[in-house]
């Protein structure tokens, strides 16, 4: 039987992983869970998927865990997952599920005595993946002129798939709202109980947030459109707001010059944008010089920003890297202008901005 902390944790991960995640009803304790990167565009991008088993004692969190990885290629799993379809199955190595055991259990230990592990080991596992296991996707089939409603939705759309892309770190408690805006009932009855159990989460907490993603995700394409549409639309508000953002500007440059805003004055300066490029992000895409605060960032306050490789935060006023097609990795000038052989530090993504 699962003590309370346990069953606490298992009930927030069933709602965040939906059928992703199963649970042993014959053995106490197992559970598995369909692990895959997210964001990867399957058009032209390959990735690894695996399955992760977590036993867990019946005193976790106090006593740990222990982890083994699974390969999607076996019968029973491809079974257990059958609503994954019957995609290209990545048949890891030894080695590789080797390391990714060792992923998995190097990411429980980090944590502190009794404290829940599980989702942070997914996401670790999620991590090594989307680094060690990216590729290039094999050209498609032809296709006939029977077009799918989602090939002729992109054909016809003013918006790219960019837009319709978005981090964990977009997902507030503010999307709420807006979700429920474009669910459509009976038809979408399990992503308003999910969106139900998001919202009464811990206000953007990193269990809501990825719960409000695993919502967003499973929105169908003209449903992303027409969120992102409207957010568009409500755009047209930052008109009413620039005469106060200049009176901002102008108060900031008065208290610079009268030596009461040195920090204001220096996040205002603003620097020539630095040389291109050298090294491209983990992903392969091209960086973008900027001397502003990435679009991408305009709804998150301040000029600061963070070195996904060296981990040192920088202001974007004084230069730095975007990439903007990931849309939530950058790098400051001193990694960005050198090859990546030449760049020591994280080869994935760092701190959340």
């Amino acid at each position: 039987m699962t003590n309370e902390d346990q069953a606490q944790e298992l009930e927030a991960l069933a709602a965040i992983m939906g059928e992703d995640m199963w649970t042993d009803v014959e053995r106490a304790g197992s559970h598995a869970f369909y692990i895959s990167p997210e964001g990867i565009d399957a058009e032209t991008e390959s990735v690894g998927s695996i399955v992760l088993v977590a036993e867990l004692p019946e005193a976790y969190p106090a006593a740990a865990p222990s982890f083994s990885v699974c390969s999607l290629a076996d019968p029973l799993w491809v079974s257990r997952f059958a609503h994954r379809g019957a995609p290209d199955l990545w048949l890891p190595t030894a080695q590789q599920l080797e390391a990714l055991s060792a992923v998995a259990s190097s990411s429980a230990q980090q944590h502190a005595e009794s404290e829940p592990v599980l989702w942070d080991v997914v996401e670790a596992v999620r991590e090594w993946l989307a680094t060690h296991t990216l590729s290039a996707a094999p050209p498609p089939p032809a296709r006939d002129a029977g077009m799918s409603d989602l090939k002729a939705q992109l054909d016809g759309a003013e918006l790219s798939e960019d837009d319709l892309e978005l981090d964990e770190e977009d997902m507030d408690e503010e999307m709420i709202d807006a979700v429920r805006e474009v669910l459509v009932l009976p038809r979408d009855k399990p992503l308003e109980r999910k969106l139900d159990m998001a919202e009464g989460m811990k206000a953007n907490s990193k269990a809501q947030r990825a719960a409000l993603k695993e919502v967003w995700l499973a929105l169908s394409h003209a449903q992303r459109k027409q969120m992102v549409a409207s957010d568009g639309e409500d755009d047209s508000d930052d008109s009413e707001s620039e005469a106060d953002a200049a009176a901002a500007a102008a108060a900031t440059a008065t208290a610079a010059a009268r030596g009461g805003g040195k920090k204001a004055k220096q996040q205002q300066k603003q620097a020539p944008l630095p040389p291109a490029a050298q090294r491209p992000c983990p992903r392969g895409h091209s960086l973008t010089a900027v001397n502003c605060k990435p679009a991408d960032y305009k709804r998150l306050d301040g000029n600061e920003g963070n070195c996904d490789l060296c981990d040192v935060d920088f202001l974007y006023t004084q230069g730095g890297y975007h990439c903007d097609t990931c849309r939530n990795w950058d790098s400051c000038v001193a990694c960005g202008s050198r090859p990546a052989a030449a760049s020591k530090g994280k080869s994935s993504k760092g701190r959340k901005k």
